[in-house]
């Protein structure tokens, strides 16, 4: 298990942007490939030199853009719950970071406060992409928005 402030020293230590993406994991997307090229397109925008993409950690849904970012020249990383840990993690993935969460993220239940494994994604990102996603994805984008992070969203 890996501790917030050991994520929060992780990235400060990389000096570099990081560009997090959110969205379907498990239940996929219909138009896989649509998916993708929006993700490369917006990929198309950064620097593998000055940027890092974190995404989940696993190869499911969004994790798909991991090869993407792979094939592009990024270093890549992970945040997943310690749930995550007996998923498929992606092969694409250069650095994993289990939190302990007895979530799979968003917001703890009855509340407008992340769990800790959305917190340390949500703090740790300079931007947020979201492409489709569900409850998970779409409460990061608001807890990102309200600390002026930049978050973009496309429908999938």
């Amino acid at each position: 298990m890996t501790t917030q402030t050991e994520i929060r020293e992780f990235f400060k230590q990389q000096n570099k942007a990081v560009v997090t993406f959110v969205g379907y994991s498990g239940s996929g997307y219909a138009r896989h490939d649509d998916m993708l090229e929006v993700a490369r397109s917006a990929l198309e925008r950064y620097d593998p030199a000055d940027t890092l993409i974190n995404i989940g950690a696993t190869a499911d849904g969004i994790g798909a853009v991991y090869a993407v970012a792979k094939e592009m020249g990024f270093t890549t990383t992970g945040i997943v719950s310690a749930k995550g840990a007996a998923h498929h993690v992606s092969e694409h993935v250069d650095w994993v970071f289990y939190v302990d969460d007895d979530e799979w993220g968003g917001f703890i239940t009855g509340t407008d406060r992340l769990t800790p494994t959305s917190e340390a994604i949500v703090e740790n990102s300079d931007v947020i992409i979201g492409i489709g996603g569900g409850d998970v994805a779409q409460q990061e984008m608001l807890a990102a928005r309200r600390l002026d992070k930049t978050v973009e969203y496309y429908p999938d």
